[in-house]
């Protein structure tokens, strides 16, 4: 059935009346999410940072034994001879450069004091034997850190294991966490079976700093208010049989307007199926209206029937010559 672009853009109008009617709850309620963003980057950064000192403190406590710091420290001086004499050498040698060495034996200096853990100290050796630089010494103390495992290092690297999996699950990112919440996913579940592993196995301590960073059970996560019915009523200007015809006359940009409206109703369409925040949303529904209010005062002032007086209206409108 053929229809005017005077109907159409009374559909239209029936449209973006019912959409704004709509859209105000709508974004009221990204509102009220976007208001409670800051609590919840607060608790993401609060719980990963809880949870990168908690790993920190449990790898520490596997290399706490007094014998290795007690080798580490020989290595440590042992390490800053080597240092001072490569340094020495290099001044002394004029056509031997021993940067390499001095960067090696650094790197593993580092290591050793700092009581980085085995994976690193064997790091360090490698690096060592890559710059052709012997240590006894280190591996004196790779071997005494090897015989030193034991059951409470198993007990802990368990521990660990499942902070790593939790970590992944929940902390890869903000939005990673954001959604886990969201999607009401076990969050706060995951880490509190972290908790309560960390009272059973002697760790009370520990236990305690993640209690104070576990996200709270009881608070009201502010949900993303569903689109659907926004999407239903904002339909594709083209799809629905809302594009204008043409017209010939030399002065009608009444196309034109529809045409640019029809891409913001694309563009806010896109911004709710995308699941925009609050910004982004309110964004694409001012330039929806914009578009919008620009083609209904088109149409009002140059169409008789919506109360508007074009020139010549009573016949012949600027036909083309």
């Amino acid at each position: 059935m053929y229809k005017t672009n005077l109907a159409k853009f009374e559909e239209i109008q029936t449209m973006m009346e019912t959409f704004n009617e709509l859209s105000v709850e709508y974004e009221k309620g990204l509102h009220s999410r976007y208001e409670y963003m800051s609590d919840y980057r607060n608790e993401y950064t609060k719980l990963l940072r809880t949870i990168n000192d908690l790993k920190e403190r449990l790898y520490q406590k596997i290399d706490n034994d007094e014998e290795i710091k007690e080798v580490a420290e020989g290595v440590v001086k042992a390490f800053k001879k080597r240092i001072e004499r490569y340094t020495e050498l290099s001044k002394e040698e004029a056509y031997t450069d021993y940067r390499k060495e001095i960067k090696a034996l650094e790197y593993a200096l580092n290591i050793v004091k700092k009581n980085k853990g085995k994976r690193l100290i064997e790091d360090a050796i490698n690096e060592l034997e890559n710059s052709k630089v012997e240590s006894d010494e280190i591996y004196e103390l790779l071997e005494l850190i090897k015989r030193n495992d034991s059951v409470e290092e198993e007990k802990i690297k368990s521990i660990i294991m499942i902070i790593n999996a939790a970590e992944e699950d929940y902390l890869s990112g903000f939005k990673a966490y954001r959604k886990a919440c969201e999607n009401k996913e076990e969050v706060f579940e995951a880490f509190d079976d972290i908790f309560n592993l960390l009272i059973n196995l002697g760790y009370e301590y520990e236990a305690s700093i993640l209690a104070r960073s576990l996200p709270d059970l009881d608070e009201q996560r502010k949900e993303r208010p569903d689109p659907e019915e926004l999407l239903d009523v904002l339909k594709p200007i083209k799809s629905a049989g809302l594009e204008y015809w043409k017209s010939n006359r030399t002065n009608a940009f009444a196309y034109d307007y529809n045409i640019a409206f029809a891409k913001e109703v694309h563009y806010t369409r896109r911004a709710l199926l995308e699941d925009r925040e609050y910004i982004g949303t309110r964004n694409a529904f001012q330039r929806l209206n914009a578009a919008y209010d620009n083609l209904k005062g088109y149409m009002e002032e140059k169409y008789t029937q919506l109360g508007g007086k074009p020139y010549n209206h009573h016949g012949h409108l600027e036909r083309q010559k």
